[in-house]
């Protein structure tokens, strides 16, 4: 089977142009004035976006110490979010993906009248949220969307490294990109730490490698025998305890690489929640 050379979930990224459009059109003939100090962030994005907007959400809370901070995320995101610093309260709603760990949950709709709502990424569902709720002043990241989907284009026409999408959140944010360590966004304490080194795949003073083979685009998802052949290469050169994650679409993948390596893997398949992989990465 020929690999996908294009990622068709983006493509649901359309979906969100519109929506966009509509609550801009709204907000300019619907603004009741809200001064409580209430801030509602929307952002329903798969993990991988998530990581790359939380230290922007966080730099956010840390630049308005005043501001009583709400997010409104996707299910599967819920615990991460209730881990981030200065972070109240956190609701859900599904994303415009459509991904198979959002199917049959249930949206969490805010209760708080909000002075501010920033909408960094929208979806049908966290659209109807917004409107249906008492609100101030909207921000939404329609401009910084545009810009960077035009970028992204420009980039591939030209064979360039695009930029992160991490800036573009600054920009919305209002502030310049920077790093901040997980350490500093989440609050992580030595009870998780003690509970992720409870893993017996964890065991050992070997220097460990986290691996995650499996990738929702499939022109980026390794055949097995790719595997095998970088591990064997990795390994040639010191003992390495090599840990895999994931879920059920690495389970198989895994087992048939254990099977062809002439040294123990280790698994944490389907055994840690994605709150305690955070924690072993940090």
């Amino acid at each position: 089977m020929k690999a996908q050379r294009l990622n068709f979930d983006y493509l649901n990224l359309r979906k969100e142009v519109p929506l966009y459009i509509r609550l801009a059109v709204k907000s300019l003939f619907s603004r009741p004035r809200v001064t409580n100090g209430n801030v509602l962030v929307i952002n329903p994005c798969l993990i991988g976006e998530f990581a790359a907007t939380a230290p922007v959400i966080y730099d956010f809370i840390l630049r308005n110490p005043n501001k009583q901070v709400d997010l409104l995320v996707t299910p599967p995101l819920k615990p991460l979010a209730e881990r981030m610093r200065g972070v109240r309260h956190v609701y859900t709603a599904r994303s415009v993906y459509g991904r198979s760990n959002e199917k049959g949950t249930e949206s969490e709709r805010p209760q708080s009248k909000y002075e501010r709502t920033i909408v960094m990424r929208i979806s049908p569902e966290t659209y109807r949220i917004v409107t249906s709720i008492e609100h101030g002043e909207i921000v939404t990241g329609v401009k910084p969307f545009l810009r960077y989907g035009l970028h992204l284009l420009a980039s591939l026409l030209r064979r360039k490294t695009p930029r992160r999408w991490s800036d573009a959140n600054f920009a919305l944010m209002g502030a310049r990109p920077h790093r901040i360590p997980a350490q500093e966004i989440f609050n992580i304490t030595e009870h998780d730490y003690e509970d992720i080194r409870s893993h017996e795949a964890l065991a050992g003073s070997e220097k460990k490698i986290v691996v995650h083979t499996y990738c929702h685009w499939g022109a980026r998802r390794w055949a097995t025998d790719k595997w095998i052949e970088l591990l064997k290469k990795v390994y040639m050169d010191e003992p390495i305890r090599f840990i895999f994650v994931g879920g059920e679409a690495e389970e198989e993948q895994y087992k048939e690489i254990s099977k062809q390596l002439p040294f123990p893997i280790y698994s944490l398949i389907n055994r840690t929640s994605l709150w305690e992989l955070l924690v072993l990465f940090t």
